[in-house]
């Protein structure tokens, strides 16, 4: 939606709408969000709200506790002796670095490059994700049936990282070279080389719980944490 609606903003109001309009909507939507009350009722009917208080502090105090305890059982020394673990963080820093590179400068290459408007350009952006619903759909099918067939789940994962990261990019050499194709097959070759690098959430970010069930969001969490050190 975002995509959608800041470029005829840009064009009718400048770029400064942008931030204005959007800021104004989160604001909206928090106080929105301030009417929606999850309390658990109690038993002599509704609620007060000094009870609910208490009772939300109390559950987030027991929380926090809860978590400070498991985070101390967490092997954090094992997980990085792993070459497997490392492995993941390289796989989860190229992908994300290609993710974002091109969620902020395909309207860029579309505007500048393809000489499309900024609607036009924000239109088109749109089809990589939307195709990516579809392609993400068959590779988790894909993923698995082999898997069921008896192929080694490693190398399945190993497979769908491959393809997600070789298909956009050779979309994207292909769409770089002076090969005089029109705007829109060049869109049609991005489109596609992006929707195929969905084929990582059968790779990349299944391999976290194939290695560690128990610890797979911990896995996560510390990919993401040395992604943002990195970036």
């Amino acid at each position: 939606m975002g995509l959608l609606l800041a470029p005829p903003l840009i064009q009718s109001y400048g770029w400064e709408s942008v931030f204005i309009i959007f800021g104004f909507l989160g604001i909206a939507w928090f106080l929105a969000f301030q009417f929606v009350k999850d309390g658990e009722p109690s038993a002599g009917g509704a609620s007060t709200s000094g009870h609910l208080f208490f009772s939300e502090k109390n559950s987030w105090i027991g929380s926090l506790e809860e978590l400070e305890g498991s985070l101390k059982d967490v092997p954090w020394k094992a997980f990085f002796k792993s070459k497997a673990v490392w492995a993941m963080i390289y796989a989860h820093f190229c992908g994300s670095w290609g993710h974002y590179t091109c969620l902020s400068w395909l309207p860029t290459y579309f505007s500048e490059e393809l000489s499309l408007n900024l609607t036009e350009a924000a239109w088109v952006s749109v089809l990589p994700p939307l195709a990516s619903i579809f392609v993400t759909s068959i590779a988790a099918q894909l993923a698995d049936y082999l898997i069921t067939k008896g192929v080694d789940t490693a190398r399945v994962r190993k497979t769908c990282q491959t393809i997600s990261f070789l298909s956009p990019t050779s979309c994207m050499i292909l769409s770089s070279l002076d090969l005089g194709l029109p705007p829109w097959e060049v869109v049609t070759i991005l489109t596609g080389g992006l929707a195929l690098s969905s084929f990582a959430l059968s790779g990349l970010y299944c391999t976290h719980q194939d290695i560690s069930p128990e610890y797979a969001s911990i896995l996560l969490v510390s990919d993401v944490n040395i992604l943002k050190r990195n970036f």
